[in-house]
């Protein structure tokens, strides 16, 4: 009798857990549980480059640009050969976690950013700065509504 043996999955830590569960609330639209989730995941391991990305991720949806930059930042820094195990972005799932990173560079994305810092460029009374990065934002998606709304 040929006997095959088959290794079984490995058990998730604590950090991989959290963090899968805090993906599956961000895809419910639960974003605060999805935070407390991520941010309970960082408490575990402050080096962790998903935790770090799903930080930054969920900073971003929040509005909070600036910390979301450092966490970005930050994971990008840490690297990891490690692949994508769940994401809100199914085009990420199975691929290695700079593919994440890559994503950052999604033209929708930056425009996005865009804006959120020529906003932020003019609570800080440097208008001709935020003028400058909406023009260019303007010329990566010219039909983009939040940058024609906040040029007018």
């Amino acid at each position: 009798m040929l006997k095959i043996t088959i290794p079984r999955h490995s058990e998730l830590t604590p950090v991989q857990k959290l963090n899968r569960d805090g993906v599956e609330a961000v895809k419910k639209h639960q974003y605060e549980k999805a935070a407390s989730l991520f941010y309970k995941a960082y408490l575990y391991d402050p080096a962790d480059p998903f935790t770090l990305n799903n930080l930054g991720y969920i900073s971003e949806l929040q509005g909070e640009l600036d910390r979301a930059h450092k966490f970005y930042a930050l994971a990008s820094e840490q690297g990891s050969n490690a692949n994508i195990d769940r994401s809100n972005a199914k085009q990420l799932e199975g691929k290695p976690m700079q593919s994440a990173f890559q994503s950052l560079q999604d033209v929708p994305m930056r425009v996005n950013r865009m804006n959120v810092n020529a906003l932020n460029l003019l609570s800080k009374d440097s208008g001709s700065q935020a003028v400058s990065l909406l023009r260019e934002a303007l010329r990566l998606e010219p039909q983009n509504p939040f940058t024609l709304n906040n040029l007018g």
